[in-house]
């Protein structure tokens, strides 16, 4: 087969973009976290945590929940400072067009309750 071949094709593309202030603390095992942002793309979900002790404890899993739904975090991004820790998480995740609701846990490395943030989306529109 000889070319030259040309490929037409289109793309959906959305521009649709969310950030919002939640500023949620919860306190387990006698640590408090407080859940900052929630930043959401019709694709990526991200949340910023951060506590004001340097000496935050240690953190295991983070998982998302949506009614019967869980969804792992992809990665996560600690930083540690003199006198706080702050913790960026992503989810590659599809959001709903529609509101839902959610909850993000934090499950400590050692054991003991998890840090369980409830919060509400509204629907991602362009």
């Amino acid at each position: 087969v000889v070319g030259p071949f040309v490929f037409e094709f289109t793309l959906p593309f959305t521009s649709a973009s969310l950030a919002q202030s939640v500023d949620q603390a919860v306190t387990a095992n006698g640590a408090t976290l407080t859940l900052e942002t929630v930043m959401l793309t019709p694709s990526m979900a991200q949340f910023i945590v951060h506590s004001d002790h340097a000496s935050s404890p240690l953190i295991g899993s983070v998982t998302l929940h949506k009614a019967d739904e869980m969804y792992y975090a992809l990665n996560q991004h600690r930083m540690y400072g003199a006198s706080a820790f702050c913790m960026g998480v992503s989810f590659p995740i599809a959001f709903p067009d529609q509101p839902a609701t959610w909850q993000l846990y934090i499950e400590p490395d050692q054991g003991g309750d998890p840090w369980v943030f409830d919060f509400e989306t509204p629907a991602l529109t362009d």
